[in-house]
C-alpha cells in the first residue's frame, strides 16, 4: 500500500475575498522555453506576478494583459502605481515597477475545470504615507547536523587510486 495519499482539499488553495497588500513580483513577457507571449488572437503578451502578503505570510497571484485587448486593464494597473501619465504617454511598463506596492481587491470565482480560484477585481493605489507591506522572510533551513559515526573502525582514508575522477577532469574558475 502506498504512502502517498493526496486529498481532493488539497488540490485548490483559495485565499478569503478582500482587499490585500501587494507587490509585484515579476514580470514576464516570454513563456519557459524562451519564445514571447501571445494570446490566441495573437496579440502580444504579459505576464505579472504579484505577491500579497496576509498575517505574516504571503502568496502569489498572477495577471495575464494583453497589448490592445486588455489595454484597460493596464490603464488601471498603471493607476495603482501612480503611472496614469506614464500611460498616457505610451511609456508605462510593468517591468519597470517590480517591487513597487499596491492594494489589490482579490475575489473567489468558480472555474468549471478547476474550481474555486482567485482573481484580481481591481488594482489601487496605496494610501500615501501608508507603509509598504512587511516582505515575508523565507524560514531559515539548517542543515542537518552531521552523524556520528557509527563504528569508528570502518572510517578510513582514501587511497587517491580509489576516487573515480581527479581535480584536471574539471575545470574550476
Amino acid at each position: 500500500m502506498s504512502h502517498f495519499k493526496v486529498s481532493h482539499k488539497d488540490a485548490v488553495r483559495v485565499f478569503p475575498e478582500g482587499k490585500y497588500d501587494a507587490s509585484i513580483f515579476r514580470v514576464e513577457e516570454t513563456d519557459a522555453e524562451g519564445r514571447p507571449l501571445f494570446s490566441k488572437k495573437g496579440e502580444a503578451m504579459q505576464k505579472v506576478v504579484f505577491e500579497c502578503y496576509t498575517n505574516g505570510n504571503s502568496f502569489k497571484i498572477s495577471q495575464y494583459f494583453t497589448a490592445q485587448s486588455m489595454a484597460y486593464l493596464y490603464k488601471r494597473l498603471a493607476a495603482a502605481l501612480g503611472q496614469e501619465d506614464q500611460f498616457k504617454r505610451d511609456e508605462f511598463n510593468a517591468m519597470n515597477y517590480v517591487g513597487h506596492n499596491l492594494i489589490l481587491d482579490i475575489e473567489i470565482e468558480e472555474d468549471k475545470g478547476d474550481g474555486e480560484q482567485n482573481r484580481i477585481k481591481a488594482f489601487e493605489k496605496k494610501p500615501a504615507g501608508s507603509a509598504a507591506p512587511t516582505p515575508v522572510i523565507p524560514r531559515q533551513v539548517t542543515a542537518p547536523k552531521p552523524r556520528p559515526v557509527d563504528n569508528v573502525a570502518t572510517a578510513r582514508e582514501m587511497d587517491p587510486s580509489e576516487i573515480p575522477f581527479s581535480a584536471g577532469d574539471y575545470t574550476f574558475s
